[in-house]
C-alpha cells in the first residue's frame, strides 16, 4: 500500500516539473523537492515491508521493522504536508491561462488528494500522538 502512495507522490513531483511555472516558481520548487523526498521515504517503508517474513519472524523484530515503518511513514508525512502546503499558495496565486496547465494542475491535485487519503487511512493515530509529542519539545 505504501508504494502506491509513494508513487502517487512521485507522479505529482514529475507533473509539477513539467508545469511551465516551475522554471521560476520558489513554491514549485519547495514542492517538488519536498515530494521526491516523501517519495524516496515511502520507497524506503515499503523496502522494510517486505524485508522479513512476517508469518515467520519474532515478535521482536516485527516491532523493531513497525517502529522503523512508523518512524518513515512520519517522515513522509511531513514532507507530503510541506509540498501541499506549498502547492495550495501557488494555486492562491497563480493565473491560469492554458488548459494544458488546467489539466496538468488538476492531475497534482488529484494525486495530492489521494496521497493524503492514504496517510489518513493507514497512519493518522501513531502520528498524530508523535506529531503532538515533537510540538511541546519546540
Amino acid at each position: 500500500m505504501s508504494y502506491d502512495c509513494g508513487v502517487g507522490m512521485f507522479v505529482a513531483a514529475k507533473e509539477i516539473k513539467l508545469l511551465k511555472e516551475n522554471q521560476a516558481n520558489r513554491l514549485l520548487t519547495i514542492a517538488y523537492r519536498e515530494l521526491i523526498i516523501g517519495s524516496d521515504l515511502l520507497e524506503q517503508r515499503y523496502k522494510l515491508w517486505n524485508s522479513i517474513w512476517w508469518n515467520r519472524s519474532k515478535v521482536g523484530v516485527k516491532r523493531d521493522i513497525e517502529s522503523k515503518m512508523s518512524k518513515v511513514t512520519f517522515d513522509a508525512k511531513t514532507a507530503y504536508m510541506a509540498a501541499k502546503s506549498a502547492f495550495n499558495e501557488f494555486m492562491s496565486e497563480v493565473q491560469i491561462s492554458e488548459t494544458v496547465e488546467v489539466n496538468r494542475l488538476l492531475k497534482i491535485h488529484t494525486c495530492l488528494y489521494s496521497v493524503g487519503e492514504w496517510f489518513i487511512k493507514y497512519s493518522a493515530d501513531r502520528h498524530q500522538l508523535r506529531l503532538e509529542i515533537l510540538l511541546e519539545v519546540a
